[in-house]
C-alpha cells in the first residue's frame, strides 16, 4: 500500500526528479520514522514506570498507520 502512494505521490510532482533519488529519499524517511517511535516510547514507557505497555503502545501505533494509510 505504501509503494502505490509513493508511486501516486510521485507522478503528482509537479517538478519531476530522478525516480532513483525521490525512493531513496522515501525508503530513507520511512526507515527513519519506523524506528523513532519505538525508541522514543521505550525511554519514555520507561520514564513514567509504564513498561508494561510498550508492545500496546507499538500495537495501537501500527493499526493507526494502516488505518491513515487506507484513508
Amino acid at each position: 500500500m505504501y509503494l502505490v502512494l509513493l508511486l501516486i505521490r510521485y507522478s503528482q510532482l509537479v517538478d519531476q526528479i530522478p525516480p532513483f533519488r525521490f525512493f531513496a529519499i522515501e525508503v530513507i524517511a520511512y526507515v527513519i520514522a519506523w524506528m523513532a517511535f519505538p525508541v522514543i516510547m521505550a525511554s519514555l514507557v520507561r520514564t513514567l514506570g509504564r513498561d508494561a505497555f510498550f508492545i500496546r503502545n507499538i500495537v495501537a501505533y501500527n493499526w493507526g498507520a494502516v488505518l491513515q494509510n487506507g484513508l
